[in-house]
């Protein structure tokens, strides 16, 4: 929407700097406007927006803030500006005027190859060169950043220009005012694929997820899942963690059992038995609408960027995972989108979800990533390369959660070579059902039907489990339960039920886990064997505010008045081997017994 000029100057004024409104707003169009003196935009002339304003003045900030106004609210005057130039500065504003900043590759699409030149200075130092846009780039000169990774500037010579970085960004105001005439680019709103084929390979593990989260938590329960002191899992431990329980893993990762470090980082944010409830179905709606900026995601997400863990948690923007998934709920139902059309949707709408500032990252962090011969090679980020390393792998990273949670399907393309982050592979997504329903887009969901690939078979007398199928699989599921007693047997064991079990709501818990760890309904006899685990935790009462007394072995007067007083023996709860025990709410009555007996008690 169009602003007036009113409402143009009040965000001028708030917004802008004198200098930043002579250099950014009036110097960019000054020449347009004396080479079109001539000209009538919707009844202004040049001579009627300059008005009184004597441009070889020192001009105030208020004068820049009236004239700026006057010339950025005027959209047939904005039009002809744009047309009237060179074609790339046209694609320039089409392009900057929708996303935070054009970054070398982009404006050597539009410029070609080389957007700096090296320029001599006599004056420096040793004779140096300064760097200096080339000329295409000139009038662009105020909105642009050259950045040029190198040790020394001592040393600048042609050949380091390929490490030269030109990064442009147009103020945040500006792009508002070009965005209102300026046609929207293509990926500006979200537009389904009729089908997500070519080169691409398919995962979905909806049908999957609500047979495996019963065995990743009851694994995850018996602390075989290891953590940072800050809380971050470990990637051997959830590797290990993919074999033991023979979970689904995205295609082609190699090194990298990239689902089951997702699954891992959602487990470690604060999660506990409480989280399990009735059904598998249950339990996963419950890890799925939990708030995971509890801890940042970017360290579970991220894990190609070497440094996170310098950050505090405080230096992570605050709800970008909730509003990451948001945008993913306006996905159309069953709809392929491509990662390409979604990240175009996110840059030209403005929605803000970078874990960290792109500021705040400049030389505190590396990209570590291996090659095919596995060699690791180490990059720094800068403004020119962070949306590529740390933003856009921090969007597909979320979508690889749902993926991982069974949630959405990926297609990813296994030939694209590994640049910025593992999931460089990422073409198209949907969200499956089981995704409408946990995002909660719809109230009703029919889970598939399960196959089992590991039977437990419970005897019907006897806590005795019998594994058919996978050994190693069902060795897994038991080991917080029973003790193997032969290659395929087991016999229940209280002492290893009860071993991390510490109050009766703890034990309700682990049954309820261990009910959906098997997957079926037990026999008889094993209901009642549980329930009576659950009885005998309620007979044995703690008594914990009690005073604890000891009496003289050689007083005999002593132990034959606290045995013989009717009063004392209704006081005293246990007297033996010259120890008497009182609880404490009776203890007041008990000294005042003992004064009247002649006794003071200190």
């Amino acid at each position: 929407m169009a602003f007036t000029e009113k409402e143009l100057a009040k965000r001028l004024e708030a917004e802008s700097t004198k200098d930043q409104l002579l250099q950014l707003w009036f110097t960019p169009v000054k020449n347009f406007l004396f080479t079109h003196r001539d000209s009538v935009w919707k009844g202004e002339t040049v001579a009627t927006i300059l008005g009184k304003i004597d441009l070889r003045k020192n001009l105030a900030k208020t004068d820049l803030i009236s004239l700026c106004a006057r010339i950025y609210s005027n959209q047939a005057l904005l039009k002809e500006y744009v047309d009237s130039g060179s074609p790339q500065r046209r694609v320039v504003l089409e392009l900057a005027s929708w996303v935070p900043a054009l970054d070398t590759e982009s404006l050597e699409a539009i410029f070609g190859k080389g957007l700096v030149n090296l320029k001599s200075d006599k004056k420096l130092y040793h004779g140096n060169y300064e760097l200096e846009l080339v000329p295409a780039l000139k009038e662009w000169n105020e909105f642009t950043k050259v950045e040029l990774n190198v040790w020394s500037y001592y040393s600048i010579s042609q050949n380091d220009l390929k490490n030269a970085t030109v990064t442009l960004t147009l103020p945040l105001l500006m792009r508002e005012v070009f965005k209102a005439f300026l046609p929207k680019p293509k990926g500006y709103d979200l537009e389904p694929l009729l089908v997500a084929t070519g080169k691409s390979g398919f995962f979905n593990a909806e049908r999957d997820i609500l047979r495996e989260l019963p065995l990743i938590i009851a694994y995850y329960m018996q602390g075989n899942l290891k953590y940072s002191q800050k809380g971050y899992p470990n990637l051997a431990s959830a590797g290990k963690m993919q074999r033991t329980l023979k979970l689904k893993e995205f295609d082609n990762q190699n090194e990298m059992t990239i689902r089951s470090l997702l699954i891992a980082g959602i487990l470690s944010d604060d999660f506990t038995a409480k989280s399990i409830t009735g059904t598998p179905l249950q339990a996963l709606k419950s890890l799925a609408t939990r708030d995971f900026n509890n801890q940042p995601a970017a360290y579970y997400l991220l894990t190609h960027i070497k440094g996170l863990n310098y950050f505090n948690n405080r230096d992570f923007t605050k709800g970008v995972t909730e509003k990451i998934f948001d945008i993913l709920k306006e996905v159309p139902a069953a709809s392929w989108i491509s990662f390409e059309n979604l990240k175009v949707y996110i840059s030209s709408r403005g929605f803000h979800v970078a874990p960290i500032q792109s500021y705040q990252v400049y030389s505190r962090v590396d990209v570590e990533l291996a090659n095919g011969d596995k060699e690791r090679s180490k990059t720094s980020i800068t403004r020119n390369n962070y949306n590529h390393y740390m933003l856009w792998p921090f969007v597909a990273g979320h979508i690889y959660l749902l993926a991982a949670l069974g949630m959405a399907e990926i297609s990813e393309d296994s030939s694209l070579p590994v640049r910025y982050s593992y999931f460089d592979r990422l073409q198209a997504f949907r969200i499956t059902p089981l995704g409408e329903y946990l995002l909660g887009k719809t109230n009703q969901y029919e889970p598939p039907e399960q196959e089992q690939l590991t039977q437990l078979s419970f005897d019907e007398s006897s806590p005795i489990i019998r594994i058919e199928g996978n050994i190693e699989l069902g060795d897994a599921m038991l080991a917080n339960y029973a003790t193997k007693v032969s290659e395929n047997r087991y016999q229940f064991s209280p002492g290893k039920f009860l071993k991390d079990c510490k109050t009766g709501k703890d034990l309700e818990t682990k049954i309820t886990l261990f009910r959906q760890t098997v997957g079926k309904k037990l026999p008889l006899f094993w209901d009642s064997y549980l329930q009576n685990l659950v009885d005998n935790s309620k007979a044995i009462k703690e008594q914990k505010k009690v005073v604890v007394y000891t009496l003289p072995s050689t007083h005999k007067d002593l132990h034959r008045v606290i045995a013989q007083d009717e009063v004392l023996r209704s006081i005293v709860i246990k007297a033996e081997q010259y120890i008497i025990i009182v609880s404490d709410d009776k203890n007041e009555a008990f000294t005042n017994r003992m004064k009247e007996l002649g006794y003071l008690v200190e």
